[in-house]
């Protein structure tokens, strides 16, 4: 049996059971339907389980684009089929040209769901990203890289203090300076301020943002959540005059512990390259600039996690005479 779901604790409840993704939460559709997205929020109960699928759709005119990130949630693969029926039935008020699957694990199962194929291109999320099984203090600094662990000890020395932070104007100023720091010095792109304080704002029971303060200011700042068993690293930034070797680790660390007592046992790092980049030559890479990732990749590793590939996307082509200006 199919239904949409309309309060948060009966969802959120039922995709923490099933250990479903922050994307697959509430909030997270919450957020995005304050960017504009049409949200639905689709259960199936049959005899084969409980299958969830939180869709994000974008409207285009007359047609739209769907997603489902990090989804679909399910009690098990055979409740698959009848899911995504139901999700046809949403998709058809809608009149999406494509359907974008971007899964949690492998489809098994879903080969008959709804003709899927193939996808190559991602929404939202990554190919590939570093997860950290949240252990106790000393297994977690013994799983990194040896230089990494001595950094973190040394930052603890320094007398590096790591705080969280109330997400008022002021933090979330704070937290973008860092973050447009950051940006001129690796070349990467960032969204305008409102993006992170609608983040915030909409994930308010799920999003901590964590500051590490040296001597002279905050060094360096991070926003995470912790949703169910995992904690996922969303973005990250520091200041290029205060940080020093070992203090965005040393923050990463704290945000471990503070995941760790919330309930996580993973840490996601939130992406990697798609392909491991070749290693720089009797040095260790002094950043990331632009799409050279060798930095991010060498910290993240030195965090002592493990690799997890996700699967290609899958996409559902619906009738192309959707294109033709016909309205729902």
């Amino acid at each position: 049996m199919a239904s949409h779901i309309v309060e948060r604790g009966p969802w959120d409840a039922a995709v923490r059971a099933l250990d479903g993704s922050v994307l697959q939460s509430w909030a997270w559709g919450e957020w995005y339907r304050h960017g504009g997205f049409a949200v639905e929020r689709v259960r199936v109960d049959d005899p084969h389980g409980t299958g969830l699928a939180q869709l994000l759709i974008w409207p285009h005119g007359p047609v739209a684009e769907a997603h489902l990130p990090r989804g679909p949630v399910l009690s098990t693969d055979e409740v698959a089929p009848a899911l995504f029926t139901a999700v046809d039935e949403v998709c058809e008020r809608y009149r999406p040209l494509t359907l974008t699957v971007e899964l949690a694990a492998s489809p098994t199962g879903m080969e008959n769901a709804a003709r899927f194929e193939s996808g190559e291109e991602r929404w939202c999320c990554p190919s590939r990203t570093m997860v950290v099984p949240l252990l106790e203090d000393e297994s977690l600094l013994g799983r990194m890289r040896k230089k990494t662990r001595q950094q973190v000890r040394r930052s603890e020395r320094r007398g590096t203090k790591v705080e969280q932070a109330v997400p008022n104007a002021a933090n979330l100023m704070t937290f973008y300076a860092l973050l447009e720091e950051t940006s001129r010095r690796t070349e990467f792109d960032i969204q305008p301020l409102s993006y992170f304080e609608s983040f915030m704002r909409h994930l308010a029971d799920e999003a901590v943002l964590l500051f590490a303060r040296a001597e002279g200011g905050v060094a360096a700042g991070l926003i995470i959540t912790c949703f169910g068993h995992e904690a996922i690293a969303h973005f990250g930034a520091s200041s290029t005059e205060l940080r020093a070797p070992g203090t965005t680790a040393y923050l990463y660390f704290q945000a471990m512990r503070l995941a760790r007592a919330r309930g996580c046992t993973r840490f996601d790092l939130w992406g990697l390259p798609d392909e491991d980049p070749p290693p720089v030559e009797g040095a260790q890479p002094q950043g990331s600039r632009g799409g050279d990732w060798r930095g991010i990749q060498h910290f993240k590793v030195g965090l002592g996690g493990y690799v997890v590939a996700f699967p290609p996307p899958l996409k559902r082509r619906y009738a192309l005479q959707r294109a033709s200006g016909e309205h729902r």
